[in-house]
């Protein structure tokens, strides 16, 4: 009754009827008293107001919670995505792999012969074009200019669908076996130690989510020895796995 007598109250002040809405508002003290004693009196009335007090509070509550679950349906997982999602696309691909790899150990020399073993190692490539490899060689079949090597340094790549294609750019260690021919004495062979640097590029095309094809790579390399200098040019093929 209170509420309803506050709404006219309302409607006649909008309205503009000043002196309507006098008269209403004296009435409020008056309502007031008269429903307190008929508290006082009834216990009955208590119990149904306290009950009714009860009810819009549980009404309130369940709206709120209504409400707030409505919220995280809607926005909950957009949210989760923002938060989670550009850290998932972000993951590394950290990857093995094994080429058979066949080289000609100087190509400035004509008369050496080309050898072939196999390299292994593996990389760490971010989502954002650069990433680290490391791998090591083994030649010694076909020829007696054999060459080993191990070496580290950056790498980028960048996937087109299926393909991707790579760059690299390392520096190690190698140990290489050199062809002598000195005036006026029997051609011999000489092993050294030094320093390499290579450049390789190559494309890998994707089978599944944890393997791929190294369809073809290419490498140019220096290796400095005592007193000479080797220029080998390497090409491989083989296959890529993916661990995480």
């Amino acid at each position: 009754m209170l509420n309803d007598l506050r709404m006219i109250c309302l409607s006649l002040a909008a309205t503009g009827r000043a002196s309507a809405t006098r008269r209403m508002l004296s009435l409020l003290p008056t309502v007031k008293r008269k429903r307190g004693g008929d508290l006082a009196r009834n216990p009955q009335l208590r119990h149904r107001a306290a009950k009714g007090i009860m009810n819009r509070n549980s009404f309130f509550r369940k709206q709120f919670v209504l409400q707030f679950t409505t919220v995280l349906i809607l926005f909950g997982p957009h949210v989760v995505s923002a938060q989670v999602g550009p850290a998932a696309r972000l993951a590394p691909n950290i990857s093995i792999f094994a080429t058979a790899t066949d080289a000609k150990p100087n190509f400035r020399y004509l008369y050496d012969r080309a050898v072939y073993g196999f390299s292994a190692g593996g990389f760490w490539q971010t989502r954002r074009l650069l990433g680290v490899e490391v791998r090591g060689s083994i030649l010694k079949w076909g020829s007696d200019q054999h060459e080993e090597s191990a070496l580290a340094g950056p790498r980028a790549a960048k996937r087109f669908g299926r393909f991707t294609p790579y760059v690299c750019g390392l520096v190690g260690g190698g140990n290489a076996w050199s062809r002598n021919l000195p005036d006026k004495q029997p051609p011999f062979i000489i092993e050294a130690v030094g320093l390499q640097w290579s450049i390789l590029g190559g494309v890998d095309v994707r089978l599944a989510h944890h393997f791929r094809v190294r369809v073809g790579e290419l490498a140019y390399s220096k290796i400095y020895l005592s007193g000479r200098t080797l220029s080998a040019l390497n090409a491989s093929a083989g296959l890529v796995y993916r661990i995480d």
